[in-house]
């Protein structure tokens, strides 16, 4: 017999891997775009958390700062009663008919607004305040029942609160005693002597 063919044994040969390579451009990431967009979301919390009250109790109670001021009387007069500039008065006399609650876009009088707090008000004055500020008051006063908001430039706070007997002057709309003033006050049977009143069917055409 001759001598049988060798056979070959098949080796399967493992394919070259390849990789394309590509270059892809770089994007600048959109950083000033990101900043806008937290800054109004911050903003939004900001308005949403003050307009429901805070929550918790660090936004209970009197705030420090707080000024309480007796109110000797109530009685409703006549015509413009004077004040000094920027110094809003917490009570006293007052004109018979009371403020609409909402939101101004200038001075609004102020024999009017203490009647709105005889009524358990929280009145809300401001100058020197960004736009975006000045938006996340007007969200917060929308989000109230008992609120004026309205703009007072010859007053030296950035803000000033006031109620019936009392207010509190802050820097910025941030501050945490915000929250603090106008939940304690508004609406509040302890402080305001009419604190079942309305505030609304008065005088005055706020914006919002």
């Amino acid at each position: 017999m001759g001598n049988a063919p060798k056979r070959k044994t098949a080796t399967k040969k493992r394919p070259v891997s390849q990789t394309a390579a590509t270059t892809r451009p770089q994007r600048e990431f959109p950083w000033r775009q990101i900043g806008v967009g937290a800054g109004i979301v911050a903003a939004l919390a900001l308005a949403i958390f003050i307009g429901t009250g805070g929550g918790g109790t660090a936004n209970a109670g009197v705030p420090e700062g707080t000024e309480f001021v007796t109110v000797e009387s109530g009685v409703h007069v006549e015509g413009e009663i004077p004040h000094p500039p920027g110094d809003n008065p917490v009570g006293g006399p007052h004109n018979s008919i009371w403020l609409n609650c909402g939101i101004y876009d200038e001075p609004v009088p102020s024999e009017n607004a203490v009647h709105s707090l005889e009524h358990a008000a929280v009145w809300v004055t401001y100058q020197g305040l960004t736009d975006a500020d000045v938006e996340t008051l007007r969200d917060v006063a929308s989000r109230r029942q008992k609120m004026i908001v309205s703009p007072e430039p010859e007053q030296a706070a950035p803000l000033r609160l006031t109620a019936w007997g009392a207010f509190l002057e802050v820097d910025a709309v941030d501050d945490p005693r915000v929250v603090q003033f106008i939940n304690e006050f508004e609406g509040s049977p302890d402080y305001a002597p009419e604190p079942g009143a309305v505030c609304v069917s008065g005088i005055g055409s706020p914006i919002g």
